[in-house]
């Protein structure tokens, strides 16, 4: 898994890879997407400035970063996967809780770590894939990051509990802190909070909804495998 980072720097310039021509791409986008942000006039001190908005000072951000969003389609419903030159950033089911809404980054189905989620996705659910090397590179603080880490560690097959997510990371009091760290994961699947459980065996939350944690433990554990508790219809 890549480092993980609470922040990433702003570049000055774009990096050499900016002159092949996806990242050309992206940069025609972003100059297009800052022209079309609104304009802002104030004035202060009697000098009249404008504004070309937030959202241009995002476009040309996300082209410094490299930042690239494209919809994935699953037999769960559309992805929206969010990534960058170190890695995936985001990947949000279409109305998940936390899902951040419209992104200022150019549309690039293309992009290496969106392709490549894509491919390995296809692959886990036809029932090919059990792990992925997508790079990842989610934004957190450094406690939702010790637990997204642990996340990953959980092999598929496997279930942990929120408690045992706490006591790994040093924390063994802090289960509540754990879960709501969970419920903030911004990369689904990849980062498997599927594969957390309550203590007593119940599925308990998911910010994805509960019918697609089922159909996920179900496809990675086998239906008659599934939590005693967990009850309910599979995903239709």
């Amino acid at each position: 898994m890549s480092d993980l980072r609470d922040d990433t720097p702003i570049l000055d310039t774009l990096p050499p890879e900016a002159t092949d021509p996806a990242a050309i791409d992206a940069l025609d986008d972003a100059a297009a997407l800052a022209q079309r942000a609104p304009l802002r006039v104030s004035e202060r001190d009697g000098t009249r400035r404008v504004d070309q908005g937030a959202s241009a000072r995002a476009a040309m951000r996300a082209a410094r970063e490299g930042l690239a969003q494209a919809v994935i389609d699953s037999p769960l419903g559309p992805l929206l996967a969010l990534a960058g030159e170190d890695g995936l950033r985001g990947l949000w089911f279409d109305g998940q809780q936390h899902f951040p809404g419209a992104l200022d980054a150019p549309t690039h189905p293309g992009q290496h770590w969106i392709a490549c989620t894509r491919q390995q996705l296809a692959e886990y659910f036809a029932g090919r894939r059990r792990t992925f090397d997508v790079a990842l590179a989610p934004q957190g603080t450094p406690f939702q990051q010790d637990v997204w880490r642990r996340l990953v560690a959980i092999d598929c097959g496997r279930t942990r509990t929120y408690g045992d997510i706490a006591r790994e990371i040093g924390r063994p009091s802090a289960f509540r802190a754990v879960g709501l760290a969970v419920g903030r994961n911004p990369i689904s699947i990849l980062v498997p909070c599927h594969r957390v459980i309550g203590g007593s065996g119940s599925l308990t939350g998911y910010a994805g909804g509960l019918p697609r944690k089922r159909y996920l433990l179900g496809l990675e554990l086998g239906p008659e495998t599934l939590p005693l508790s967990a009850g309910g219809a599979p995903f239709a």
